[in-house]
């Protein structure tokens, strides 16, 4: 004879494996009348604890960079003008 305990286990794995089949059919039932694929997200990662963007410290010096090549443009031609200018 059985023990009383073992038995209620067998019912509980067959009742969750019952369970498990009939979400997996309903699930079959619900996707059979689409045409399209069904996206499943795999990873769905990670929230990074601060943003990548923007960085404050790049931009400044990407800023003064261009104010730089900016100043280094126009004082090369004002001074060819005012040489011009002179001539």
């Amino acid at each position: 004879m059985r023990n009383g305990k073992g038995s209620d286990a067998e019912v509980k794995m067959a009742q969750t494996a019952s369970e498990s089949l009939a979400a997996r059919l309903r699930d079959l039932r619900a996707t059979a009348g689409t045409r399209g694929e069904r996206l499943r997200v795999i990873d769905p990662g990670i929230v990074p604890q601060r943003p990548s963007s923007p960085n404050v410290l790049l931009n400044v010096f990407a800023a003064l960079l261009l104010t730089v090549i900016a100043l280094g443009a126009y004082l090369t031609v004002s001074f060819s003008y005012q040489r011009r200018r002179e001539a």
